[in-house]
């Protein structure tokens, strides 16, 4: 009532919309770096992945070889032990020198002392193998 422009007993609505007209897209971008973050999230887990994957490959890698190893040093075992026991009968017979004995139990200290440390990358290899694999 009372208004020139408005008939009476009539209802009207209203949408009010906000809009930031100086955002320039901000949102959109915003969503866009979000999706690139995620990407790279799954790119660096997968990343990861394969680290574990590589670094368990190769302990169980270095672990064979280590055994192979130890392997190689008894049987180098076995060869100097024989090479010592021959030399000290050609020097009991009078055809080696000392100098050959002492050769020879130089090369058997030696192939023991291969054994012990191939012995000990060995376990070093099963350690790291256990700690990688969580056992």
């Amino acid at each position: 009532n009372g208004q020139i422009f408005l008939p009476e007993d009539s209802w009207y609505a209203g949408v009010s919309v906000e809009w930031t007209f100086w955002a320039w897209g901000a949102d959109y971008f915003r969503q866009h770096a979000a999706t690139h973050q995620q990407n790279a999230a799954r790119l660096a887990v997968e990343d990861q992945q394969r680290q574990v994957d590589l670094e368990v490959r190769t302990a169980f890698a270095n672990l064979d070889a280590a055994t192979a190893a130890v392997q190689a040093a008894k049987e180098a075992i076995d060869s100097a032990e024989e090479a010592y026991r021959v030399t000290a009968k050609l020097a009991e017979a009078g055809t080696a020198t000392t100098t050959d004995l002492l050769n020879a139990q130089s090369e058997l200290t030696t192939a023991r002392l291969n054994l012990s440390r191939s012995r000990y990358e060995q376990a070093m290899a099963r350690v790291t193998l256990r700690r990688l694999t969580g056992d």
